[in-house]
């Protein structure tokens, strides 16, 4: 079977009108599908909604097959498959992968196709056994359930991970289950940010680590609409996998990043000499993050601010001069340091509270922001003026 090779960008309207012929979903160019035909289109729009979702991770080798009754998409470190009949049978690879407007097919400029007034050249045709197999967790470890707060809290914390790809462990994030409990973690090496949460075991309670790749939430939020069941383990390659399963029968297996994770406890700053603890409205911390200046001086970058905690007043200044203030009633204590505040925005994002207790150590040390159940730390930075 020869490989359909696909670049995928905008295709005119004509174009998409072929492809559609191509794909079997309509009879000729200018007539609209009805009947069977609209309802393959419909499927296959809902299929490639949920390809769409790993668009972010599909980085490399995209591939997606459309055979036996399902729609199989790969980036040969994850596998969604979703139980979706469009009426084709096909293997499609793209090189790049970007969103639908307005119920497309896709967007693709293809290459190794025709599509001249000649028509399009159609798939070869898909022998099952081609397609590539989808790792068997034969060892498992833990199984449980995540609800949707779950997953969607899952995804709030994915951006305090790191997207640098050369740091692949800490582009991960860290779970630790033990039966109920599940502890995640973020960080990149600047900030980090970690929380407690209770999820359902389902009797395959264990206890265990994985490093799950942060840029899958989107997919997880995309299919785990009405909570994911979770199974965690190894294959017989001793790679270590995820396997979400959704209600509807789509699943998303994903192996983990291998590697030992940084030991974030060593990070999170001492309370036993605080020089100033105060609770802070998480509001205060967002405001900053929204609006702050994007110029200041030039030994000064323009993310890099102080902060002066002085009794009951908290002062963040802004190399420009501009000020923001609040105030922790019954704060004491004396002390300054200097952070990158988008890292603070992250950090206070994911937490998902009204206030946090903001702790700091002593002068230029780390920032430390805490709530019921979870904690982040915004590491200093040293400024030039």
């Amino acid at each position: 079977m020869t490989d359909i090779q696909l670049k995928v960008d905008q295709l005119t309207a004509s174009q998409k009108a072929r492809l559609l012929i191509f794909l079997g979903l309509a009879e000729k160019p200018k007539r609209k599908a009805r009947g069977k035909n609209k309802t393959q289109v419909a499927q296959i729009i809902e299929a490639t909604r949920h390809v769409v979702a790993l668009r972010g991770c599909l980085d490399l080798v995209k591939q997606v097959h459309f055979c036996n009754g399902q729609v199989m998409a790969t980036d040969l470190a994850a596998y969604l498959t979703l139980p979706i009949d469009t009426g084709v049978t096909g293997s499609v690879w793209f090189t790049t992968l970007r969103g639908y407007k307005k119920g497309n097919v896709t967007t693709a400029e293809v290459t190794g196709m025709v599509l001249d007034t000649g028509g399009i050249v159609p798939l070869a045709e898909l022998d099952p056994e081609t397609l590539p197999l989808i790792p068997a967790i034969e060892d498992p470890v833990w199984q449980g359930k995540l609800t949707r707060e779950d997953i969607d809290m899952l995804a709030v914390i994915a951006p305090v991970a790191a997207t640098d790809l050369d740091r692949p462990i800490l582009t991960a994030l860290y779970l630790e289950v033990n039966d109920d409990s599940l502890k995640v973690t973020a960080a990149d090496g600047y900030e980090l940010f970690h929380r407690d949460m209770l999820v359902t075991s389902l009797g395959g309670g264990g206890e265990t680590t994985f490093l799950l790749p942060a840029r899958y939430t989107r997919a997880m939020q995309d299919i785990g609409k009405e909570g994911l069941e979770v199974v965690i383990g190894s294959t017989a390659d001793e790679y270590q996998y995820i396997k979400f399963t959704a209600p509807n029968g789509t699943t998303l297996v994903i192996r983990g990043e291998a590697g030992r994770y940084v030991d974030y406890t060593a990070v999170i700053p001492s309370e036993a000499n605080a020089q100033w603890t105060g609770n802070i409205p998480t509001e205060f911390i967002l405001d900053i993050a929204k609006t702050l200046p994007q110029t200041s001086p030039e030994d000064h970058p323009w993310y890099a601010v102080k902060v002066t905690a002085d009794g009951e007043t908290l002062t963040v200044e802004h190399g420009t001069g501009q000020q923001w203030q609040a105030t922790s009633p019954g704060s004491t204590g004396q002390v300054y340091t200097t952070v990158n505040w988008t890292y603070m925005g992250k950090v206070a994002k994911a937490a998902e509270v009204d206030s946090l207790t903001m702790t700091i150590q002593e002068k230029g040390r780390a920032i430390k922001l805490s709530a019921p159940n979870c904690l982040g730390v915004v590491m200093p930075m040293k400024v030039d003026r």
